[in-house]
């Protein structure tokens, strides 16, 4: 049979133990570092399970400036990743544009609507 141990029979460790334990935690964040630079909290990581292609970074960064919009919280992605991506979209352009050289962006010939024609001059181009 065991005796029950009395607040008096314990050490200093062991209160101090017991009084963390029982704590209310006051401060969410206390367990994160503050990361001076991003001035905020590092509390996440996005990691992709399957191989990704452009149209799925670009979700991403959808779905990140939706939460941010509804959230205080700050998303930012690998600047690497964006460069890659930058690159990427740069070169599908260009390969586009060899592809189909006589679809240039063509204003003057653009509709804008009934109010918007009257107002734009088509000769001006």
């Amino acid at each position: 049979m065991q005796m029950a141990t009395g607040v008096c029979d314990l050490s200093t460790g062991e209160i101090d133990a017991l009084v963390k334990k029982t704590r209310k935690v006051n401060n969410l964040m206390s367990p994160f570092k503050e990361d001076k630079k991003a001035m905020g909290y590092c509390v996440a990581k996005v990691f992709f399970t399957k191989k990704i292609d452009d149209t799925d970074l670009r979700l991403l960064q959808k779905a990140f400036d939706e939460i941010a919009a509804r959230l205080p919280v700050k998303l930012v992605m690998d600047k690497q990743v964006l460069e890659m991506h930058k690159e990427r979209a740069m070169q599908r352009y260009e390969m586009l544009k060899q592809e189909a050289p006589d679809a240039a962006v063509k204003p003057q010939e653009w509709d804008y609507g009934t109010a918007a024609n009257s107002v734009y001059a088509k000769d001006a181009a």
